[in-house]
């Protein structure tokens, strides 16, 4: 959208440098500032292709040099078209827990200035008045991060430690920047990242969804073009080199990573609400400001010794278990139980379908069917785990900030996509090629492998779980007696 369009809610181009006085409101009912905060609006950054990006730059008042946190993302330096305010309710984050100076998911200036940290917000290639084109993640993306990071080491005011953090597409961004290898980039955090768009968001189980993205492109504001990843989602339905390079090379990445809600070696705290009120609550702040601060200040804060897990264990009927340390994932003694389906409806082993003793579920699940398409030469299938109480009714419960109403573990499979990577496939997690399309023929019936989204949730006596299969294009809830409990 044009930068003059009403929701782009530009505020203009305009490079000047004003501090922010200690208790100044950026807006009514926003967090007052607690300290001076000088503002340096519209900074050039020279990329290494000779197009110039925009960043405005927050850091405390005076002349000591300090660490750097990047928040990378197309969606405007403050507010851009899209803002908390857009969300029902805020996604739960109260207006007076941030000061509205943070670009939508990233980290709030009022809060890290204060511990003594600058935060860039940079308009990345494309956005409002940042030359070049808006591109997703891959190659341009993570060059263009590179070259941003090492400008801001080299600024006078910089210490050379820099440092990225935000959720959404500000934490994926720091996938694929962080796997450049930025030799000033020293500790990441992303809050909610995929890590690869094909499998993890457009493509899932090789079914295309180009829903979501056309959303997102009628947020961004700039002068030029957007990459038409909606399209290109449609007409790019088999793995290709075009996602290929939207996908993170984690085995790059050495730094330390404050990681939540994401599945990886590093510090991971997986949590129990939306990414938003999770990211500006105070004690989490406080705790990613440990990191950063051993990290990038190289404080002796005991962080290394934070345990390497930190777990939620939904526990819906019941009270959630919080940050329930471990130190691997998957978890050691992790036991792969096998539950067969039966015409009756129900799930079938020597391990019991209904809880008589507490258990919980954590980790990966694969569920192996054998299906056929009667008339048909492929299908779409949508798995969902869910719990349900002891009289057979799923838990209705919503997280803070979330509209959904039920907590599910998904998983999704067009069938002419089954083909295995058997090489990267285990018993709980089946891992696709997406390279061919293996239509179904003369109605014959084949065995699919469906990976189901990790979940960590716990059952009491009576509780079971309840699995679902169904069309992609589900719209009604299954009766309970004709559902696989």
């Amino acid at each position: 959208m044009n930068v003059t369009a009403a929701h782009a809610r530009y505020p203009g181009f305009n490079q000047t440098t004003e501090i922010l006085k200690n208790g100044t409101i950026r807006r009514h009912g926003a967090r007052p500032l607690t300290t001076d905060i000088l503002f340096h609006r519209d900074v050039p950054v020279k990329l290494r292709d000779n197009v110039t990006m925009y960043t405005d730059i927050y850091r405390p008042v005076g002349d000591e040099t300090l660490p750097a946190i990047v928040a990378w993302s197309p969606y405007g330096k403050e507010v851009g078209g899209q803002w908390l305010d857009d969300i029902t309710d805020r996604d739960g984050v109260p207006l007076g827990a941030v000061s509205e100076l943070q670009k939508f998911g990233g980290p709030d200036p009022a809060y890290w200035v204060q511990q003594g940290y600058a935060v860039l917000n940079p308009d990345a290639r494309g956005a409002d008045s940042s030359e070049g084109n808006t591109t997703f993640w891959g190659r341009q993306l993570a060059e263009d991060g590179y070259d941003f990071v090492e400008w801001a080491a080299e600024q006078d005011w910089c210490s050379g430690e820099i440092g990225m953090s935000g959720n959404s597409w500000l934490a994926i961004s720091q996938w694929f920047i962080a796997a450049q290898k930025p030799p000033h980039l020293s500790a990441i955090a992303p809050w909610e990242a995929l890590t690869d768009m094909y499998r993890d968001s457009s493509n899932r189980g090789g079914i295309a969804v180009a829903a979501f993205n056309e959303e997102i492109i009628t947020t961004f504001s700039g002068p030029n073009y957007i990459e038409d990843v909606p399209r290109m989602t449609l007409n790019n339905q088999l793995m290709n080199i075009y996602w290929e390079d939207k996908m993170a090379q984690l085995d790059n990445i050495t730094l330390p990573a404050y990681v939540v809600a994401s599945y990886t070696n590093a510090w991971l705290r997986v949590h129990n609400t939306s990414e938003w009120y999770d990211y500006y609550r105070a004690q989490h702040m406080e705790d990613l400001n440990r990191f950063f601060d051993h990290y990038l200040k190289d404080k002796v804060n005991g962080w290394e010794s934070t345990p390497r897990i930190r777990l939620a264990i939904l526990d819906p009927g019941h009270g959630d278990e919080l940050n329930r340390p471990e130190s691997e994932w998957p978890l050691s003694g992790m036991q792969n139980t096998c539950l067969y389906l039966h015409p009756n409806g129900s799930l079938s082993s020597q391990y019991p379908t209904t809880a008589s003793r507490v258990t919980q579920l954590i980790g990966y699940m694969n569920l192996r069917l054998w299906v056929q398409g009667l008339g048909s030469d492929d299908m779409e299938l949508a798995i969902t785990v869910q719990k349900t109480d002891a009289s057979g009714n799923v838990y209705n419960i919503s997280s803070v900030g979330e509209t959904s109403s039920t907590i599910s573990a998904t998983g999704y499979l067009r069938v002419s996509a089954r083909q295995l990577d058997k090489a990267k496939s285990t018993p709980a997690e089946p891992y696709y090629t997406f390279d061919r399309e293996q239509l179904l023929l003369n109605d014959e019936v084949v065995l699919v492998e469906i990976g189901i989204s990790p979940m960590a949730m716990r059952f009491y006596p009576g509780e079971h779980p309840r699995l679902t299969v169904a069309a992609t294009e589900e719209t009604f809830d299954p009766a309970l007696n004709t559902a696989i409990k």
